[in-house]
């Protein structure tokens, strides 16, 4: 089996429809039936949620099989299949650790459920559990509870309904109950929310018979709370600590180091160095260098930076864009940034078309002369890279190779630097330690099932790392094996969490889901006192998480999401604040 067609979500069917019938052209001209063409002029601005079944509907007529395998990112990654190969299609896409979904259109079955309560999406909670107790209160006088009412108090300002849900159900829960969300996948009216109220031994025979009538049925609780728990509720927001005119509107891209950043420019299209060293003065350095470094910063000896850098190129002859060259090379600098060169950069593999295969994440990390480079499987060591001439591969040699696991593909690598000196490496959800110039694999998860929503540990105190997994903070010890684990309270969106080390042994737990006032934005955590500072929901006025965590070369600290920044200040002076809750003038 060859590999899929991959396209972008954005991708118009009309061009996915040409793409496909070049493709196949020779073992399926029935692609080229006129009968596909009133489907894509009539989904021409359709996304693919909607376009994906009527095409696969109308292939099946012409009998052909549409076929995604979902690799779950924004890429659609398709096959062309006879209707008496779609099993075999499908196997071999399951085998290698791929979803398979064969796209057409779902025929609407007569519904043997209750008529659920229709909600408009803006509708206010307290409104929801009128509605609710309306419509069950002869079935579960539970819902008269006056728990319930506590939650729709609590979260009465969550006017995009993003949390009352949850919240909601995990009380219903606690009272013997189940708050179902139901979702028919050929309904086109988004903006309703059609819920249901069962008891919990009901609960799996109405997904069964949602799914029975090809629906979806979600049962909404707080995922990291207990079975049958009480609803986690949020605290009253926290005074903001900034005034409106700290903040400035900047979309910073990567930090850099030294006070610097890649940012998109504020005056003009593209993108600039931003130097953050005067805050709040901010000013803004053209340089070539902007639009090559990407990914993996990291700093080395004297003064050297190296980054991965990627780029396209177009073959001869090209006639698809599908076709074009993927190209990755390791990058060396060591003049300061506002100079803009010169770069040395280095090729890294062959090109790679952009029909294969997504590309992996990678870790850079120094030891010496000499540069450790881990993706989603390997990890290899790069000799004195930064002195091998421009345009040559350096020389590789290789460390490490673990089995490609597809389901592990999201999970980054990262190579750690202990403050004692020692170097980490993370792949593939397990830890090795480089000592003697080899990898020696480190014991820390020895004896566990196997962990979920690990994030890429970061240095802690001496010889020590940390990380995240599964709704705890964990602390391993290089020199000794120890691992020491602390639950995590107010950061409830683990699958989401990233982890930062800052100066004196403090450590940055933040997410990435944004700002929900059943959360705190972030949480300062230092070990070796056990004191844990709060940064809760209110103290920073952002839209999004937070983002950026800067240190200037002042001492002072920079902070913000995707949009905006703000001067925290000190360390010393930002926790004292934090503590006390004191807002700013």
């Amino acid at each position: 089996m060859s590999d899929p067609i991959l396209f972008n979500w954005k991708t118009p069917i009309a061009d996915v429809l040409g793409v496909l019938r070049q493709a196949y052209a020779g073992r399926f001209p029935a692609l080229a039936s006129a009968q596909l063409d009133p489907v894509a002029d009539a989904l021409a601005d359709a996304e693919s949620e909607r376009w994906l079944p009527a095409l696969g509907q109308e292939m099946q007529a012409l009998g052909l099989a549409l076929i995604e395998q979902w690799e779950n990112d924004d890429a659609i990654n398709l096959y062309v299949a006879e209707l008496a190969n779609v099993d075999e299609v499908v196997e071999r896409i399951e085998a290698e650790g791929w979803e398979a979904i064969v796209h057409r259109r779902r025929e609407k079955r007569p519904s043997q459920m209750p008529t659920p309560n229709g909600f408009a999406l803006e509708t206010p909670v307290a409104d929801v559990l009128a509605g609710l107790r309306q419509a069950y209160a002869g079935t579960f006088p539970a819902l008269a509870s006056e728990r319930l009412d506590g939650v729709a108090r609590a979260l009465a300002d969550d006017e995009a309904g993003e949390d009352w849900p949850s919240a909601l159900g995990q009380e219903m829960e606690a009272l013997g109950l189940a708050l179902i969300e139901r979702i028919d996948n050929d309904d086109d009216d988004d903006e309703i929310r059609h819920l249901h109220v069962v008891e919990h031994s009901a609960v799996d025979a109405f997904v069964e018979q949602a799914e029975a009538e090809d629906a979806d049925a979600f049962v909404h609780r707080q995922e990291e709370r207990a079975f049958g728990a009480p609803a986690y509720l949020p605290d009253a927001p926290g005074a903001p600590l900034f005034a409106p005119s700290a903040y400035r509107d900047l979309r910073i891209l990567w930090p850099l180091d030294g006070g610097w950043a890649i940012a998109d420019s504020r005056s003009e299209p593209g993108r600039v160095l931003l130097d953050l060293r005067q805050w709040p003065d901010v000013r803004e350095v053209r340089s070539e260098l902007a639009a090559q470094i990407e990914r993996c910063w990291t700093a080395g000896p004297d003064g050297l930076r190296a980054w991965i850098r990627s780029h396209w190129t177009n073959p001869a002859n090209t006639q698809l864009p599908y076709e074009a060259l993927y190209h990755e090379e390791l990058c060396f600098t060591q003049l300061p940034l506002e100079s803009g060169g010169p770069v040395n950069a280095l090729p890294l593999r062959p090109p790679q078309a952009m029909s294969q295969r997504s590309l992996p994440d990678y870790a850079l990390g120094f030891v010496g002369d000499d540069v450790l480079l881990a993706d989603d499987h390997s990890v290899v060591l790069l000799r004195q890279p930064a002195r091998t001439p421009a345009g040559l591969a350096p020389v590789r040699e290789p460390l490490l190779a673990l089995p490609p696991r597809p389901e592990l593909s999201h999970v980054a690598p990262a190579i750690v630097h202990t403050a004692d000196g020692r170097t980490c490496v993370f792949c593939q959800q397990q830890f090795f330690q480089w000592r003697d110039g080899a990898l020696h694999r480190l014991h820390f998860l020895d004896g566990e099932d196997a962990p979920e929503n690990i994030c890429a540990p970061v240095p802690s105190r001496a010889s020590r790392i940390a990380w995240t997994q599964d709704g705890l903070l964990c602390e391993g010890d290089l020199a000794t094996g120890e691992v020491l684990r602390h639950a995590l309270d107010g950061l409830p969106y683990h699958d989401a969490l990233a982890i930062d080390s800052l100066p004196g042994d403090w450590l940055l737990l933040r997410h990435g889901a944004g700002q929900h006032r059943a959360t705190d934005i972030a949480q300062l955590w230092h070990l070796g006192s056990d004191r844990v500072v709060r940064i809760r929901h209110g103290h920073l006025a952002l839209e999004g998480s937070l983002e950026h965590w800067i240190e200037l070369p002042d001492g002072g600290i920079v902070a913000g999401d995707d949009e905006r920044m703000v001067g925290l200040g000190r360390f010393d002076a930002l926790l004292r604040r934090l503590e006390s809750g004191a807002a700013s003038a």
